[in-house]
């Protein structure tokens, strides 16, 4: 499969979770594409931002059925990751030094990943993949039309497009 290679989500933000990028992401990986490579051309398909903790350290080569099972996975592990470890006031009271600190310092990274996880499906991961409702790879009456890409972002796009009309700032629910 000749996948169209193209870039999409903002450069400032990782599509998964929000962070920072610092990599680029094959969105179907690389590793599971069958004859990317045809006639001396390589093409890896659409690219998007993403952090280094997303890409590489949760999705790897996973192959998923769509973009938006994708987007699901990478948000339940940082949930995962964000689970809290309680701690009373009274058992922080009676820590010390460097244990002390540490677990004020998983407290902080949880609350982090927290936000992270909660990146999915907000009114942000919305309007930073709201160019790919455009994109003419994914419109049926445009030369352009890859049935397969379009079937991988479909959920996608559904959800964008049901999102899209409620997108006032004050009926907004993050």
């Amino acid at each position: 499969m000749n996948l169209p290679t193209f870039r999409f989500g903002s450069p400032s933000f990782c599509v998964y979770c929000g962070d920072i990028p610092d990599t680029d992401d094959h969105v179907i990986a690389v590793s599971n594409q069958t004859n990317y490579r045809q006639k001396g051309k390589v093409s890896y398909g659409p690219v998007a931002p993403a952090c280094r903790k997303c890409n590489c350290n949760i999705l790897n080569s996973r192959f998923f059925d769509s973009f938006y099972d994708r987007c699901e996975y990478v948000s339940r592990r940082l949930k995962k990751l964000a689970l809290p470890v309680n701690w009373s006031d009274g058992d922080l009271q009676e820590l010390s030094g460097t244990l002390k600190m540490f677990v004020e310092n998983e407290t902080h990274k949880r609350i982090w990943w927290t936000e992270r996880s909660d990146w999915f499906q907000s009114r942000d991961w919305v309007l930073n993949l709201e160019s790919l409702i455009y994109r003419p790879e994914f419109d049926t009456g445009n030369p352009c039309f890859h049935e397969g890409l379009f079937n991988y972002f479909n959920s996608t796009l559904n959800f964008l497009r049901i999102s899209k009309p409620e997108w006032k700032s004050d009926s907004w629910n993050d």
